[in-house]
């Protein structure tokens, strides 16, 4: 998947789950129950922003539940593979920047063996988050 610039995070985060949903029969969720629950979600249990806050067009993320550790290191590879990280080991916390663009994704590591995480955030400076993402 070549990456642009111009894209919105929410474009790419949509994008993969779009894709997951043709290969997997769990509970993938859809791009607008992303939009929802990236609504309530808040900060990081660190207190940092979170990349699910937004705004969309800079930093997005999703959770895709995990039925059970096997389906989770499943999801997290396709993940990976997905959005063409090429260091992903299969846990963890993973962080990786190509042209410019971060991506992240977090499976098996404190409060991620349910779901795996993954997120991107474009270049550019961050405004602050929307009263309805605090």
């Amino acid at each position: 998947m070549i990456i642009q610039r111009h894209w919105q995070a929410s474009k790419q985060v949509n994008a993969v789950l779009i894709e997951l949903r043709g290969d997997f029969d769990g509970p993938i969720p859809t791009p607008a129950a992303n939009v929802a629950a990236n609504r309530r979600h808040g900060p990081t249990s660190t207190g940092r922003r979170s990349d699910h806050q937004g705004p969309r067009r800079f930093v997005w993320a999703a959770d895709v539940p995990a039925l059970s550790l096997l389906e989770g290191d499943r999801l997290a590879h396709d993940i990976a593979h997905h959005l063409g990280l090429r260091d992903w080991n299969g846990q963890g916390v993973h962080t990786e920047v190509r042209q410019g663009v971060r991506y992240q994704v977090i499976w098996r590591a404190p409060g991620h063996f349910d779901h795996v995480h993954f997120g991107v955030r474009v270049p550019g400076r961050l405004p602050p988050v929307k009263p309805e993402f605090q």
